[in-house]
C-alpha cells in the first residue's frame, strides 16, 4: 500500500513509514514549481497536486487544510489521487470556538455520528453530505 503525507516530518510520518510499502511527502513552497524538488523537498500544493490519478491508498494531513485558500479544491484533489477504497485522514484546529468535540465515522456507505455536533458550519456539513466519499473515503 502507498501513502502520501502532506508534510515532511512528524509522528504520523514515522508511523506511515513503518506500515506502508511506500510513503511520499511534500511541503508547499510557493516560490517553487509544483511537482519539483526544492532544496531536496518535493513541492506540492493540495489545490493542484501533480500526482497521477489513483496514486495512493491513504493520504494524511495534519493541520494543513485551514491554510488552504480553496479547501474544496484540496478535497477534490485528494479524492482524485486516492485509489478506490482509499482514505483521506486529516485534522484541522477549531479556532474561536468553545471546546467541543464531534466524532464521526464513515462506514458501510453512510455517516455515523457518535456525538451530535452543535458547532458544524452549515456549508461544510452540506459539502460533507454531498461529497462524503470524496472527503474521507474514496
Amino acid at each position: 500500500m502507498d501513502a502520501y503525507e502532506l508534510s515532511s516530518y512528524g509522528s504520523i510520518l514515522k508511523w506511515l513509514r513503518k506500515h506502508f510499502r511506500s510513503v511520499s511527502t511534500s511541503e508547499y513552497l510557493p516560490s517553487g514549481e509544483l511537482g519539483r524538488l526544492v532544496n531536496g523537498t518535493l513541492n506540492q500544493g493540495i489545490q493542484k497536486l501533480t500526482f497521477e490519478d489513483d496514486s495512493f491508498d491513504i493520504l494524511t494531513s495534519n493541520q494543513v487544510f485551514e491554510h488552504v485558500p480553496d479547501d474544496r479544491a484540496g478535497y477534490r484533489e485528494s479524492y482524485r489521487v486516492l485509489r478506490p477504497g482509499g482514505a483521506l485522514i486529516f485534522s484541522v484546529p477549531l479556532y474561536d470556538t468553545p471546546l467541543r468535540s464531534a466524532m464521526r465515522e464513515f462506514g458501510m456507505g453512510q455517516w455515523s455520528l457518535w456525538v451530535t455536533p452543535s458547532f458544524m458550519i452549515p456549508e461544510l456539513m452540506d459539502h460533507c453530505q454531498l461529497r462524503s466519499s470524496a472527503v474521507l473515503h474514496a
